[in-house]
């Protein structure tokens, strides 16, 4: 992705930055911004008041704060991290802190939120933009820089403090700094909502996936893929006396796997199919009113009927036969279906 370039650059101070726009500072963070200074807005409040309440689980990689939680000042005044309104608060604990924890403090109980004390505090000043500094704070560049600064052993390093104070700030004017937030709001807004998509579609996918798999074994090929296997494309449906092996009939004889299947005369609900498949006859899928069914060409052997699966070999034997279009020696289910002759 590129961007129109600035019409001048100059050097910069720090090592991992070779220039930046010739209108822009670099200052260290000790200048512009307050790190882990107290809370001003907890001093108003009374120990009845309600403050929001911030583990590390509630905070989000990349932004976001879960502020569902709320206990009393009086719980949480000692022991906690103490932050207000506005502020940006950063994991600094491995590898919540390699992993992008950290979020701006925003519409917290009466302005204040207390969290674990792995969190590092961050409070701007007037030259640097809030919405600006967590956008920084959450860059590769900072959390690289601040990864190699780590004390402490093994699963106890931590970043210290003095990383953010003297972290070389590229400082645009401020309102630019807040000209570049707008931007990266509004970016990140619609690569939020593609990820979103693609992981709705991604679930459909799977769910898809394991209808089809339902579908094959328990009742054979699709009929494009039986027809190409030399199998019968539309074979005759006849009843096969074991409960968790129920379809539907719909109006054209064809079979409906509903998502859910109530089993007949033991009350247990069956799943094996997707609400795709359950669609297709407008029926909600939560009631069976068929008897079971199988292919008319399989038997059902072994195993007292329940239908145990078998070892991952012998299915994949069994499956390999029925794409063949051979018959079935050693049948693909121990007490499961197998291919008449």
């Amino acid at each position: 992705m590129k961007y129109v370039a600035y019409q001048k650059y100059k050097p910069a101070k720090a090592a991992w930055l070779n220039v930046l726009p010739e209108i822009w500072g670099q200052i260290r963070g000790r200048f512009v911004m307050m790190v882990n200074p107290p809370s001003r807005q907890v001093r108003q409040l009374d120990g009845v008041n309600e403050v929001s309440f911030v583990p590390m689980d509630a905070i989000g990689e990349y932004g976001g704060m879960n502020l569902e939680r709320t206990r009393l000042l009086e719980e949480i005044s000692a022991g906690y991290t103490a932050f207000e309104d506005g502020d940006v608060v950063v994991a600094k604990i491995t590898p919540c802190f390699e992993n992008g924890k950290g979020a701006l403090a925003q519409n917290l109980k009466n302005g204040v939120g207390f969290g674990t004390t792995e969190l590092h505090v961050l409070r701007t000043g007037n030259r640097l933009d809030k919405h600006f500094l967590f956008y920084l704070t959450i860059s590769h560049t900072f959390r690289m820089l601040g990864e190699f600064e780590m004390y402490g052993a093994g699963g106890q390093k931590r970043v210290p403090p003095e990383f953010a104070k003297d972290f070389l700030i590229p400082l645009p004017p401020i309102d630019e700094q807040q000209t570049i937030a707008r931007f990266l709001d509004a970016k990140t807004a619609q690569i939020d909502e593609l990820i979103a998509k693609k992981r709705q579609l991604i679930d459909k996918l799977k769910e898809k996936r394991s209808a089809l798999i339902a579908r094959t074994v328990t009742r054979g090929l699709p009929p494009e893929a039986a027809k190409a296997a030399g199998l019968e494309p539309n074979p005759e449906i006849k009843n096969s006396g074991h409960p968790w092996l129920q379809v539907r009939e719909n109006g054209r004889g064809r079979p409906i796997y509903p998502e859910e299947k109530r089993c007949e005369g033991s009350g247990q609900i069956q799943g094996i199919a997707s609400a795709q498949h359950r669609a297709e006859d407008g029926s909600d899928g939560r009631t069976f009113p068929r008897t079971c069914a199988a292919p008319a060409r399989w038997a059902w052997k072994g195993n007292g009927g329940h239908g145990q699966p078998n070892s991952g070999g012998a299915l994949q034997a069994g499956i390999r036969a029925l794409h063949s279009g051979a018959g079935v020696r050693r049948h693909p289910f121990s007490g499961g279906l197998q291919r008449n002759r």
